[in-house]
Parts: C-alpha cells; sequence; structure tokens
C-alpha cells in the first residue's frame, strides 16, 4: 500500500476504497504479503497504525517493513506549511526498496 497522510490519517480515497474493499475481500486474503509506504508531512504514525489495523484485519502479513517518508513541509523557523510538496530522488528510495522487497518475495513463491 502507497498512500498519503492527511491530517493525521490516511487520504480519504485510500480510506474509501479499504472501506469498500473490506469486507467482499475479508478471509480472501489470509496470510497475503503486504508492505506500506506512507508519504507524511510530518510524522505519518498515524496513517500507518490504521493501515495496520485494516491489514490484521484482513490477516495479512507485513513482510518487510513499512516506510515513512517525510516531506517536512513545514518551513524551518516559520512555522509555515510548505507548498507544493514534492518528493526528492532520494526520498524516493524508500518506496522503491518496499517494491523490489515485495517483488523479490512473490517471484520467489513467498508469498
Amino acid at each position: 500500500f502507497v498512500a498519503p497522510e492527511n491530517l493525521g490519517s490516511l487520504s480519504g480515497a485510500m480510506k474509501e476504497c479499504l472501506d469498500r474493499c473490506y469486507y467482499p475481500c475479508l478471509d480472501n486474503l489470509n496470510g497475503k504479503p503486504f508492505s506500506a509506504v506512507i508519504s507524511a508531512g510530518s510524522s505519518g504514525t498515524g496513517a500507518l497504525k490504521q493501515l495496520r489495523g485494516i491489514a490484521a484485519g484482513w490477516r495479512l502479513l507485513e513482510v518487510t517493513p513499512a516506510q515513512i517518508v517525510r516531506i517536512d513541509a513545514f518551513q524551518a523557523g516559520t512555522g509555515a506549511i510548505q507548498t507544493p510538496n514534492s518528493l526528492a530522488p532520494a526520498q524516493q528510495l524508500p518506496a522503491i526498496e518496499v517494491a523490489r522487497t515485495l517483488v523479490a518475495r512473490l517471484l520467489s513463491g513467498l508469498d
């Protein structure tokens, strides 16, 4: 799962998708692998906790540690929020590593 954190929670679009899929997927995903990358202006922990709760309900297995990519949206010394927000290439690496790990596990049959 790759999602932004908005105001301490998963984005509305991601949460709506998970809400719509939750019951239709229940008991069909047991033991399947997952990981997450959360893009956050400052913390990211709220969205990750929410996503892990949903994954636990689906009995998914977190096979590679989730990554929180913080974009440090608050401008130092001013308290202003930096806009627009974007990730530098180095900040994109955690998402790439999570994806590589999941693909390697799936290709090797370790799902």
